[in-house]
């Protein structure tokens, strides 16, 4: 999965914390999954060392404190309109609440 495809897949707030695991992908690497998982970035990968997957890990855990719609600091929401899960700070939260 190309980066474009995974931007495709989240937010734009999570765009850096993807752009930093594509960065950092080592040489026959290759990340094979990007979604969100109960308000959380999910990152699956093939071909990469375990220092590599223990950074992948830390950017789901980055992504449950990063708002997924501008970057800002963020918490998971369970009570929007839609049901969905997300990690938004509390402008995004409103606004995605108010647009329910």
């Amino acid at each position: 999965m190309d980066f474009q495809e995974a931007r495709s897949k989240v937010g734009a707030g999570w765009y850096t914390v993807l752009d930093t695991r594509y960065r950092s992908l080592p040489a026959g690497g290759r990340i094979t999954e990007v979604s969100r998982v109960d308000g959380r970035l999910h990152v699956a990968a093939s071909g990469v060392t375990a220092r590599y997957q223990e950074r992948i890990r830390a950017a789901e855990a980055e992504s449950g404190r990063t708002c997924e719609d501008c970057g800002n600091n963020g918490g998971r929401r369970r009570d929007l309109p839609d049901g969905e899960v997300l990690t938004l700070c509390d402008a995004c939260h409103l606004l995605r609440a108010r647009r329910g």
